[in-house]
């Protein structure tokens, strides 16, 4: 029987990268010499980016002869990592800077090229300078419905955008005025939204944080993400006496949950985030037509007591302790972080811009303390989502699906072992990095395929954790 060549969990194929320009009706197909394929997603843009790299040393080829970059190329990339049509997926870019083109004595060249997603290439050569009525839901669809796009919306009952809102968009593209009409979006419970295209399709997703940590990890029914190689090699011989599952031999399919990297760089910046303000300071909101001062206390130990206490931070998520310390003291009264008002921070808005202002409201304004309370805590909460990051490499065949998303803007659920050496009769417990350990939400994500390998790698947020240190 002939082995796949899917059977790895790195594998994929480009079944054709064809170039074509609007100067000429031919297509180039170039996955012959196409070196290395990047693409990245980000959960804060409603677009994708590519990056590719050619290598031109076939003379029968001559890809630089042919194409002649200028800037306008479109590339279509229909890439697949099973026999399935169900794991083929199809991406348009457009070239917007030739990044280097080395050429040696011999005439062969490699050319590194970035490209952005069809859609925004259109939407940027495009500009708005309209007014807008309704929910900002609303407003948004029609920004993007403006090139041509599908908006997913899993709407939360509570958003803010229920209030009709009335604003002009100064001079933007479309997917930029909808990116900033996004950020000011959240739930009346202080949760942003996310505005962000995926490699699944080509449709755009607003969703927002609450929704999101309260949907189920992609994996929670299959195998945990767990960086341990070694320790999945070892013989059942050894482990038998292990309470747990954690090690079992290496086959293909617990390959693909194998974390091949792990990486944690300028996190836990707590100081940094209270002298932004982001634990609590004070804010003013002044309103320039009535000369009224909306005062608000931010205070981060409320808003984490809430999650806690609505289910958002939970112990079946492993998120129940928060990355916030509420324990923390300090000075002769061992005063708590709440007690530090670090910042006051001055806000203008103008009120009543409209004749129809007590039906509408304007884009920064806002009636009540509650309107501007959900502004600030929405901010602090994509702060402090980020707060303990952590960067993972993943082999890539779980993360490629037509139609369907299984990265950015998911739930993730990972498992770290603690930095023990294990032993027979240990608990899970004994032998799991609670700090590092449960469920993320991806906030980024970077395809790479290059050298016959698709591997992926992710930048991950969360707001609690398994484990409150010191035990």
């Amino acid at each position: 029987m002939v082995k796949s060549i899917y059977e790895n969990p790195h594998a994929f194929r480009f079944e054709s990268v064809e170039i074509k320009t609007d100067r000429t009706t031919k297509t180039i197909d170039a996955f012959r010499i196409t070196s290395e394929l990047t693409i990245y997603e980000h959960i804060d843009k409603p677009f994708i980016t590519g990056r590719i790299v050619f290598v031109d040393i076939d003379p029968t080829f001559a890809l630089v002869d042919k194409v002649h970059f200028l800037g306008t190329e479109k590339i279509k990339v229909k890439i697949r990592t099973n026999e399935s049509e169900k794991f083929t997926i199809t991406k348009n870019f457009i070239v917007t800077e030739v990044i280097s083109s080395i050429k040696n004595p011999d005439g062969q060249e490699v050319i590194t090229l970035d490209m952005i997603e069809d859609v925004a290439y259109h939407s940027s050569l495009m500009r708005v300078s309209k007014s807008f009525k309704g929910t900002k839901d609303e407003i948004i669809k029609k920004l993007i419905e403006g090139v041509e796009r599908e908006l997913l919306i899993k709407r939360n009952a509570d958003i803010t955008g229920d209030k009709l809102t009335k604003l002009i968009v100064p001079n933007m593209h479309p997917l930029e005025a909808a990116n900033w009409i996004k950020d000011r979006t959240y739930t009346s419970d202080g949760f942003p939204y996310f505005l962000y295209s995926t490699i699944a399709d080509d449709k755009l997703r607003l969703l927002d944080l609450k929704t999101i940590l309260n949907e189920k990890a992609m994996n929670r029914d299959t195998l945990d993400y767990t960086y341990s190689m070694a320790f999945a090699q070892q013989s059942k011989e050894f482990t038998s006496g292990v309470r747990n599952d954690i090690f079992k031999p290496i086959d293909i399919h617990r390959e693909a949950f194998t974390i091949t990297s792990v990486s944690q760089r300028n996190v836990e910046s707590h100081l940094q985030l209270a002298r932004m303000g982001m634990t609590s300071s004070q804010y003013n909101f002044i309103d320039t037509t009535t000369g009224n001062n909306i005062k608000v206390e931010h205070d981060m130990s409320k808003k984490y007591l809430s999650m806690i206490e609505n289910q958002v931070l939970r112990a079946e998520a492993d998120t129940f302790y928060p990355v916030y310390d509420h324990n923390f003291r300090i000075g002769k009264k061992l005063e708590e972080f709440d007690k530090f008002s670090t910042r006051e921070i001055t806000h203008f808005a103008t009120s009543r811009q409209f004749n129809d202002f007590a039906d509408t409201e304007s884009y920064q304004e806002g009636k009540t303390v509650s309107d501007h309370e959900q502004k600030v805590q929405a901010k602090s909460l994509r702060h402090w989502l980020l707060k303990s990051a952590l960067t993972i490499q993943l082999p890539g065949k779980n993360f490629l699906m037509k139609e369907k998303n299984m990265t950015i803007g998911n739930i993730i659920r990972c498992r770290f072992l603690a930095n023990v050496e294990p032993a027979k009769n240990m608990t899970e417990k004994q032998m799991t990095d609670l700090k590092k350990s449960g469920e993320y939400m991806i906030y980024s994500a970077r395809h790479q395929f290059t050298n016959q390998q698709y591997h992926v790698t992710m930048d991950m947020g969360r707001l609690g954790t398994r484990g409150y240190g010191i035990h």
